[in-house]
Formats: C-alpha cells, sequence, structure tokens
C-alpha cells in the first residue's frame, strides 16, 4: 500500500494509463479515494503474484511520483485476503454502490474527491471512492450469451460509505452521498450506457433489487413475490 497527497492525482492518473494498458493478469490496484481524520488521502493498493522487487519495478511509475508513505511488501496469500478485516469489520454501517468507468478524468475526480472530504466533516460519515483495475481478460473471454453474469470489458468504481450510529438518516445520506459522488464521475463519460452504470451487481443492491422485482413482475404478473427486504430473522 502507498499513500499520495491529492495534490498528486493528475501524475497518479497519467501513470495508471501507462499501467493499465500493459496490465497483465498477474497484477491489480485498488485507488482508493478518502480523507484521513486530518487530511484527504490517495491510497494505492498494488498486487503482483511475485516477488516485491519485481512488483516495484512494475510500478516504478507510480513510485517515481513520490507517495507520503510507502508500505508495500512481500506477503502471503492469506495475509493479502484478510487484508481489508481491520476496515471491514461487523457492527458498523456499509452502503455500496458501483459503476463501470472506463478512463479517469482529473477534474470529476477531484471534485468527487472533495464532496466526500465535506460530507466527512459535515457528518462524520466515512466515504471512500475506489477505483478498481483489475485484469479482465479471463472473464471477458467467455461469450456473452454463456453465463448469467453480466461482464463489462472495463475498470469498476465503487462508493463505499461506513458510519457508527445506525439511524435512518444516516442511512439516507449514505445512500445520497454514493450516488451523489458517482454521478461526479460517470457525468465526465457521457458514452456509458445504462446497463454499465449498474457497475458489478453485488455493488449496488437497491439497483439488483429492483431489477429482479421487474422480472417477477413481468413472469408472473406479481403474484408470487411482492418484496424483497433485509431480515434478522433466521429460520
Amino acid at each position: 500500500m502507498v499513500i499520495f497527497d491529492p495534490t498528486s492525482l493528475p501524475n497518479i492518473v497519467d501513470a495508471t494509463s501507462e499501467w493499465y494498458a500493459r496490465a497483465g493478469a498477474n497484477e491489480g490496484m485498488f485507488q482508493i479515494l478518502n480523507v484521513s481524520p486530518q487530511n484527504p488521502l490517495i491510497v494505492l493498493c498494488l498486487f503482483y503474484n511475485g516477488s516485491e522487487a519485481e512488483g516495484r519495478v512494475n510500478y516504478k511509475c507510480f513510485f517515481d511520483i513520490g507517495p507520503i508513505a510507502d508500505m508495500t511488501r512481500e506477503m502471503p496469500y492469506e495475509e493479502l485476503n484478510a487484508v481489508q478485516n481491520g476496515f471491514a469489520y461487523p457492527g458498523q454501517g456499509a452502503y455500496m454502490k458501483g459503476s463501470a468507468h472506463r478512463k479517469p478524468v482529473v477534474p470529476a475526480i477531484t471534485k468527487a474527491h472533495q464532496r466526500i472530504v465535506d460530507v466527512f466533516k459535515a457528518s462524520g460519515l466515512k466515504a471512500n471512492l475506489i477505483f478498481e483495475y483489475l485484469p479482465l481478460s479471463n472473464i471477458t473471454s467467455i461469450p456473452a450469451d454463456a453465463a448469467a453474469f453480466r461482464r463489462d470489458p472495463t475498470a469498476k468504481v465503487l462508493a463505499l460509505i461506513q458510519w457508527q450510529e445506525n439511524t435512518p438518516e444516516n442511512t439516507a445520506l449514505a445512500r445520497a452521498t454514493a450516488s451523489e459522488v458517482l454521478n461526479i464521475v460517470t457525468s465526465a463519460e457521457p458514452d456509458l450506457g445504462a446497463p454499465e452504470k449498474l457497475g458489478y451487481s453485488n455493488y449496488d443492491f437497491d439497483a439488483v433489487q429492483a431489477c429482479i422485482m421487474a422480472s417477477t413482475r413481468h413472469a408472473d404478473d406479481g403474484l408470487s413475490l411482492t418484496a424483497i427486504r433485509p431480515t434478522d430473522k433466521h429460520e
């Protein structure tokens, strides 16, 4: 993991375009825009299936920018798989909403990052905007009609909002904030189609629920399924 000051964003965007155009199946990256208790930050989570030395050569264009903190190191898969546990712990509220993302646009990303900072300062909600750059060649090699799951040959962006106090007001603010920051980012890409804006299905429960309800109404005239909602009762 490497951390940058937000003023490095234009250089990070240039480096991302250079790296992602040649990225292979052994590498991937999450770029996270968030805010610490004092300052907005850009966090890059780098993955390379190889040695630390090989990874540093592979991501040299990012290290050359000059991060303010560098915590990259080799780690076994089991540790890598659990690296988010310290942030995604039970008991807190969380809301996710995602979209496809074809290329980073600096003014839009800067505006979205500032909105994240404003929400945090005003409400304490911790908002994260996560740009996912993962190898997609394997999943897109399968014909679209060979599997039910929709696959897009584009990167993804995810708004993840987390909060401590479980109130209807915080939930409503999280939903509104996620939609707002994603709209800021996708407004810079007017050629994105409606299906692409839905993003990865697991990232948008509200949109998936609406699609399921619409499909059900079409299939059985709405007779067998009238609502889908989470429950705390397990039978």
